[in-house]
């Protein structure tokens, strides 16, 4: 059984989890200008539920996801781009809190 209390959660998690939260704010100020920031309002929101539930596949499509945007926005928007470079780096140095090392065959609980 998972152990999703708040206690055991990286301080990485957290520093994504506020800057994910502060990202969203942007969006809900943008909202009447673009509809695309409603989908990415759920996305944020997914992305904070997910992360802090030690949830495995939203801990990888959000490592696919970040990944992606430091692609994309790297020859466009390099504060953006090292925005998600950070957030990137951040969550992927919590690896072990999402996919803990076996020991005898059993799943290690932090």
């Amino acid at each position: 059984m998972k152990d999703t209390s708040r206690k055991n959660i990286p301080w990485q998690i957290w520093i994504v989890v506020v800057l994910l939260a502060l990202e969203g704010v942007d969006d809900v100020l943008s909202m009447s200008d673009l509809f695309v920031a409603a989908f990415w309002i759920a996305a944020k929101c997914l992305f904070i539920v997910g992360l802090t539930r030690r949830s495995k596949c939203v801990f990888v499509l959000f490592l696919i996801i970040a990944a992606f945007h430091v692609l994309v926005f790297s020859s466009q928007a390099f504060f953006t781009a090292f925005v998600n470079l950070a957030l990137f780096v951040l969550t992927f140095s919590a690896v072990r809190h999402y996919f803990p090392m076996k020991a005898g065959g059993q799943d290690v609980v932090p």
